[in-house]
């Protein structure tokens, strides 16, 4: 349904909210940081950690499936308190 106006309303007061620059940039970062981590996550469990392949998958397969579902945990708890 459209609006009708008296008068304009203030420019200053529509569109985003000044925050919201700073929590894109949050988002990206961390997304880089997210995916970087997760391409080197093997190779440096194989070759710093000394870990043989077929553990260090089981390590990470487990720390991607953590890393997605535990937000369905957390959304659960934060809904009943």
């Amino acid at each position: 349904m459209a609006r009708t106006y008296l008068i304009a309303p203030d420019p200053k007061e529509t569109g985003w909210p000044k925050g919201v620059p700073y929590i894109i940039g949050n988002e990206g970062c961390e997304r880089f940081s997210y995916y970087g981590m997760r391409a080197i996550l093997v190779l440096y469990m194989t070759n710093a950690l000394m870990f043989d392949v077929a553990r260090a998958s089981t390590v990470y397969g487990n720390f991607t499936g953590l890393a997605y579902l535990m937000p369905l945990a957390g959304g659960y708890i934060a809904d009943r308190w």
